[in-house]
């Protein structure tokens, strides 16, 4: 009976000694799934709803939806700095698995905010730009008798004499130059009486016409009416001589800069963004009885960024290439490139990455200050990361290094990034912190993988001076 009990009591207590399940990890897993499943459930509600239901209540949905999945990943990394204490305690793939499946998801999330965010960016300064130069149209057509300018020469008129900067030609979404224009007049209504004109009357629309294969090979002193505007103008700007003063029809017009249409300036003065499949039935002549809309226009599609991500794969492999090398020749012994290694680990992907972030921005100056300041912020963050966790490893004698190393990375990257935005959203006068959230998740990973492999390149080391404080203070 003794022995029965005895035995029973020993299973008790291996009982005891099974490893509990993280309740940060349960918790990150909960605040992922149930996002999920809050916006899968809120678009079956709004698809069964009546067309013309309105239902107010619904926007509940995505604000809980968007709380509980911001909180899962943070959740998930407390969990794995909570689980790398102690073997005693389980969670790490529930933690592992929300990390990967909700950063891949806000990376998704993230690219279509920043193309669509971007793209109305660029859409609402074109807008402006065209709505200024109408402005200008009506100011000059008020001291010349309502005429508006001349065809081989309204760019220049305007600047002249209607106070219009040579960026107002400029659209943000294209790589037009100062001293370059990204909109033509209608050869229908250049050198006419502005209130002769009908008012859906096509003014102004962007255009791409004067680019050529030779490139910039002129410069802005060529150009025949240089000298009744050279205050305005720099002699030396490269150009391309026929992107200024365009004029023409339909053939001349570009749906390449904005997505699925373009923006218009009609006679009245209004700007209006107007779709592809509608860019038809715009008036183009006074008379249009006998028009037709040129069939190619509607085949350009809208340009593409894809060397911009072929780029960004080249950065990564030749960042893994390195990391590879070093990591070779320091398990070899060479210990002197464990300093090289934190210092490209840090510059590396801060550079590239900086690069990557201040692309977000729709600043036509690209001032560098990303690829600079991710380099930096990177070292930076990168010699206070190795002392922490060091530091904290022996200190509360952490029993899963790479795990610890690789979550208190996350945590660096995020500050990292954060940091990183702060100052490009400072230097690109921007108000909305969309780039922050967009670098979330590109911290977390790159935070992850360069902490993870840190842990490798320092575990050793950190078990190496533990075991000679533990032998210490026993002699002791």
């Amino acid at each position: 009976m003794n022995n029965h009990s005895e035995c029973k009591g020993g299973g008790t207590a291996i009982q005891d000694q099974t490893p509990k399940t993280c309740l940060l990890a349960k918790l990150a897993g909960i605040c992922l799934l149930s996002s999920i499943l809050i916006i899968i459930a809120a678009f079956i509600v709004a698809e069964s709803l009546p067309k013309n239901f309105e239902a107010t209540w619904l926007e509940i949905f995505p604000i809980l939806a968007g709380v509980a999945f911001a909180i899962s990943p943070f959740l998930a990394i407390a969990a794995l700095i909570r689980i790398s204490f102690t073997k005693a305690v389980r969670g790490k793939d529930i933690a592992v698995a929300t990390l990967i499946v909700g950063c891949f998801i806000w990376v998704i999330v993230s690219i279509g905010m920043q193309v669509g965010i971007r793209s109305t960016a660029y859409r609402m300064m074109c807008a402006s730009n065209l709505s200024g130069l109408g402005k200008a149209m009506q100011a000059y057509a008020n001291d010349y008798n309502e005429q508006i300018p001349t065809a081989n020469k309204w760019c220049d008129l305007l600047i002249k004499y209607a106070d219009i900067s040579p960026r107002q030609f400029l659209c943000a979404a294209t790589d037009t130059h100062i001293d370059e224009s990204s909109y033509a007049m209608n050869k229908a209504a250049a050198g006419k009486r502005l209130i002769e004109l009908p008012n859906d009357l096509v003014l102004l629309f962007e255009t791409d016409f004067g680019k050529t294969d030779e490139g910039r090979t002129a410069r802005t002193s060529s150009r025949e009416f240089f000298a009744d505007i050279n205050d305005v103008h720099t002699a030396n700007t490269e150009v391309y001589k026929d992107r200024w003063n365009q004029v023409g029809g339909p053939e001349l017009l570009s749906i390449a800069h904005h997505k699925e249409g373009c923006l218009i300036l009609y006679a009245d003065g209004h700007v209006s963004f107007e779709m592809t499949r509608d860019l038809d039935q715009l008036r183009w002549v006074i008379d249009d009885s006998n028009f037709v809309f040129p069939a190619a226009v509607l085949k350009q599609t809208v340009e593409s960024y894809s060397h911009r991500i072929s780029w960004l794969y080249l950065g990564f492999g030749l960042i893994i290439a390195a990391l590879g090398t070093i990591t070779f020749f320091y398990r070899k012994g060479l210990r002197w490139w464990l300093v090289l290694t934190i210092v490209i680990l840090a510059t590396g992907p801060g550079a590239l990455f900086g690069a990557v972030a201040e692309n977000i921005y729709q600043s036509k100056q690209f001032t560098g200050l990303g690829v600079w300041g991710g380099a930096g912020l990177g070292v930076i963050f990168a010699f206070a990361f190795v002392p922490f966790v060091i530091s904290t490893t022996q200190k509360y004698g952490v029993k899963q290094i790479t795990m610890y190393m690789a979550a208190v990375g996350m945590i660096t990257g995020i500050l990292c990034s954060t940091v990183l935005h702060l100052m490009l959203m400072i230097a690109h006068a921007q108000t909305f912190p969309y780039g922050i959230i967009i670098g979330v998740p590109f911290g977390i990973m790159s935070g992850a993988i360069l902490g993870y492999i840190a842990g490798v390149l320092l575990k050793k080391k950190i078990n190496f001076a533990t075991e000679i404080a533990e032998d210490t203070e026993k002699k002791l």
